[in-house]
């Protein structure tokens, strides 16, 4: 418990620095999906919080995690559904590939990202350049909203 009271301004501060600019994008620029993503992003930080506290198993969080990445590509059709070439594949028509390849890789990400978190400070380093990166692309193909969110 000791551990997570230093902490806890952090994360406070984390999630505002995260949800400000959602709400901003959801009035400002009326992303139709923010709700989904603020949703989804409060109950994994729920269940981060939850972890710290209580030390869930691994177990129970990945079925969490499963959970809802299949509830956010559910409620948005957000899912890779074309590889544009990658491995000589394009469309990928079938809901049933598209909707398990999604949740696989959305899933893969958010542990990824959280093995990364285990050295000080590179997470929040490779969070950084791989933010600029999507905003320069947004930006070079002229989704102004995708960039600044981004940013």
């Amino acid at each position: 418990m000791d551990n997570f009271c230093g902490k806890k301004w952090i994360i406070v501060a984390i999630a505002i620095g995260i949800f400000v600019p959602m709400l901003i994008a959801y009035f400002g620029f009326h992303y139709t999906n923010i709700g989904y993503q603020l949703l989804v992003m409060l109950a994994l930080l729920i269940i981060g919080v939850l972890d710290d506290i209580y030390d869930l198993s691994a177990t129970l969080r990945l079925l969490l995690e499963i959970a809802l990445m299949w509830f956010f590509i559910w409620s948005t059709h957000a899912q890779i559904d074309d590889f544009h070439g990658l491995f000589s594949i394009n469309d990928i028509l079938s809901v049933y590939t598209a909707l398990p390849l999604s949740i696989i890789a959305g899933v893969g990400i958010l542990n990824a990202i959280n093995f990364i978190d285990g050295i000080d400070g590179y997470s929040s380093g490779f969070g950084i350049v791989a933010n600029i990166l999507f905003a320069t692309t947004f930006f070079m193909v002229g989704d102004i909203a995708s960039g600044l969110f981004s940013i």
